[in-house]
């Protein structure tokens, strides 16, 4: 495999590589599908909403994930919140971040195709993602997806809830920017989520837990 520098120059060309259709021929170069194992697999079956709350906190989102999401975007923002100890139910400390008003040159975007890229993700779902989360930052009026807390994920899950429209990009979407990140910040919104989505298991998944 060989380096995204190599072959494109700045983070803005590897990102607006990935936003064509169809992928450019050169991008083929950067796959390490099927040569690495990637950590987003399924947890054995049997597993409890806990170990699948944990499974989607490393990129998983099959099985009764989605339905979980799709169950936490009926109940809304408030009784999302109330999943979580008092002390956790506010966004802590934003990280200050300049706008940008295109999505190719966000750092964030670069970040989690070069993440996907690392870790084997196939090079048609990177392109998935991309067009989900450069989607979900056009609905949060361009706000810098760093910035970005647990209550953007539920308010995004709400709102196409209420319209009847898919959630599946949502929930990548926002595993693969925390996951992406080393800032304190990030592994807090990713800890909150994993917390509030086992309640949503709970709903969805057969048995008593």
């Amino acid at each position: 495999m060989v380096s995204t520098r190599s072959i494109y120059r700045t983070p803005a060309e590897l990102v607006r590589a990935f936003l064509e259709q169809p992928l450019p021929k050169e991008i083929y170069q950067l796959s390490r599908f099927e040569k690495v194992d990637a950590p987003w697999g399924p947890p054995p079956h049997g597993s409890s909403p806990v170990e699948y709350a944990a499974a989607w906190a490393r990129g998983y989102d099959g099985g009764p994930i989605r339905g979980a999401f799709r169950w936490l975007g009926q109940q809304g923002l408030e009784a999302c919140l109330q999943y979580l100890p008092r002390n956790q139910r506010g966004r802590g400390r934003v990280p200050k971040r300049a706008l940008i008003e295109e999505f190719d040159e966000l750092p964030e975007s670069e970040r989690v195709a070069s993440y996907s890229l690392r870790h084997g993700a196939a090079l048609h779902d990177i392109q998935e993602l991309l067009f989900g989360f450069a989607e979900i930052w056009a609905e949060l009026d361009k706000t810098r997806p760093d910035t970005w807390a647990i209550d953007e994920l539920i308010e995004i899950l709400a709102a196409r809830n209420n319209r009847g429209r898919s959630m599946e990009a949502v929930p990548a979407t926002f595993v693969f920017l925390w996951g992406s990140s080393d800032e304190v910040y990030h592994a807090r919104q990713l800890s909150k989520a994993e917390r509030i989505l086992v309640h949503g298991l709970k709903e969805v998944m057969p048995g008593q837990f």
